[in-house]
């Protein structure tokens, strides 16, 4: 039996829009998990990167011919569902005998009007891996579907939902992730969120127990993590085999269990290798004493979810952090010598034209190496979706719902899509030429590498000016 997954293409333009130069370009490591349990039950499978080999739907057809897959499966988010959709439209006009399966956050969150689209056969809900697995068992010997958990799926002209499937409780029993099955050499993050020319991601934990109301908790609210063993053995692959200079943890909160990091760092520390590593932290759980045992470890960034420089805001979006928090954990991490990278928003449902201010004052006040500034977006499955329209307007455009657009679906009471959109780039503009901010900078060119990452950078940053004018506003 043979599966081919798909990535679908999403030029960087649409997912970045004035910072696609400066963007981030990940594998997408959901299909590569899926892919090497699929291979431990003996099936053949190939994965197509549509959005990082930056090739076309037509491009992605025409290689199904010398494959002949007997299942293609698709994840999909929603800011690039629009894309998905074309794709496999084509797909199933030129093979439609061949079942089409859609996993992701899309239609995890939206199953039934996913599977509207009748170019998609099957959607899995959530975690995938033993879904697919089941799946490609059940379609290879012509078995029922209602059975397997976690689907929605059309039998008898109606679209139909199964039970839900349990979240996967121990991680390690999965296979590490299929990356022989990708260019391993087409990757990289933010041009200021790396300093290795050879880096790749990781992700080690899912589920997040937290409440920010901007967020649908695709993996749950439970914290479930890889043993710290399982986590190094990843990394040795890394290392080893694709000569990995850099990683980049993906988990929304790395450090949620402080034991499980000191395992980790323990265990890198003893292998000597020549590593750098960053990963994402929440302030509330800062300490000097795991700071500098990650430091030793490797670890030269942390990358912090702040979000908002005022604190009324931050109570209403449940951040569940303070502003004094945030500083605490900037000096900690600064003393022992990690950099740290800060997320704001700009557009949270009950932000005004001062609130908005604040953000960008505070974000120049900590002396962050680097911050990234997006516009709010109500994702499908978060609270903010729910409760949008009591606090601004929506116009339904998924195809817009992107953190990065320059025409936001969702604009507070008070405030203007044109508005959003210029201080969006009135952010960067300003972070990005403080002194503070321009001091790090200089201070973290080491090599003819950062200065070409730092010119794309200083580029992108002209552009910007170009498109706004820098009066105050009113």
């Amino acid at each position: 039996m043979k599966v081919l997954l798909i990535h679908p293409p999403l030029s960087g333009k649409e997912r970045y829009g004035d910072l696609a130069a400066a963007g981030a370009y990940w594998p997408p490591l959901g299909l590569c998990y899926i892919a090497a349990m699929l291979e431990k039950e003996g099936i053949n499978v190939k994965i197509i990167d549509g959005l990082n080999l930056n090739i076309t739907s037509e491009e992605i057809v025409k290689n199904i011919a010398d494959y002949n897959p007997d299942i293609i499966g698709f994840t999909s988010v929603t800011i690039g569902h629009h894309r998905t959709i074309e794709c496999a439209n084509l797909i199933k006009r030129a093979y439609p005998n061949i079942p089409i399966i859609i996993g992701g956050p899309h239609v995890t969150f939206s199953p039934k009007d996913t599977l509207k689209d009748e170019c998609f056969d099957i959607g899995v809900i959530g975690e995938g891996e033993y879904t697919m697995m089941e799946l490609a068992s059940a379609l290879k010997n012509k078995t029922s579907l209602a059975k397997i958990q976690g689907i929605v799926y059309r039998g008898q002209g109606i679209v139909k939902m199964t039970e839900k499937r349990p979240y996967i409780e121990n991680l390690d029993e999965l296979p590490l992730p299929a990356r022989h099955l990708l260019d391993m050499n087409i990757y990289h993050t933010h041009i200021l969120a790396h300093q290795k020319r050879k880096s790749a991601s990781l992700i080690t934990s899912r589920g997040c127990p937290f409440n920010c109301i901007f967020c649908n908790r695709m993996f749950g609210k439970k914290f479930r993590a890889h043993s710290a063993e399982y986590v190094v053995k990843e990394i040795d692959e890394l290392v080893n085999k694709y000569g990995i200079e850099e990683i980049e943890i993906k988990d929304d909160n790395f450090t949620a269990d402080p034991k499980r990091v000191t395992d980790i760092c323990n265990l890198l520390i003893k292998r000597h290798y020549n590593l750098i590593w960053s990963c994402e932290a929440r302030v509330d759980i800062a300490s000097e004493e795991l700071f500098t045992l990650m430091k030793k470890a490797g670890c030269w960034m942390i990358q912090i979810g702040v979000e908002t420089g005022d604190e009324g805001v931050m109570k209403a979006i449940h951040k569940g952090i303070t502003l004094d928090q945030v500083r605490t954990a900037v000096r900690l991490a600064t003393k022992v010598g990690i950099k740290v990278k800060g997320f704001f928003m700009i557009g949270h449902h009950v932000d005004t034209k001062e609130t908005i201010n604040k953000t960008i004052k505070f974000a120049k006040s900590l002396g962050l190496h680097a911050a990234n500034f997006t516009i709010a977006v109500p994702l499908e499955g978060s609270e903010l979706f729910s409760i949008m329209h009591k606090y601004g307007t929506f116009d339904g455009n998924m195809r817009q719902l992107t953190v990065h657009t320059d025409n936001p679906p969702f604009v507070p009471f008070g405030l203007t899509k044109e508005y959003l959109t210029k201080m969006r780039r009135k952010a960067y503009i300003e972070f990005y030429t403080s002194p503070k901010t321009l001091l790090n900078l200089t201070k973290s060119i080491h090599s003819v590498y950062d200065v070409q990452r730092y010119f794309i950078g200083f580029k992108i940053l002209l552009k910007l000016i170009k498109k706004i004018c820098l009066k105050n506003e009113d």
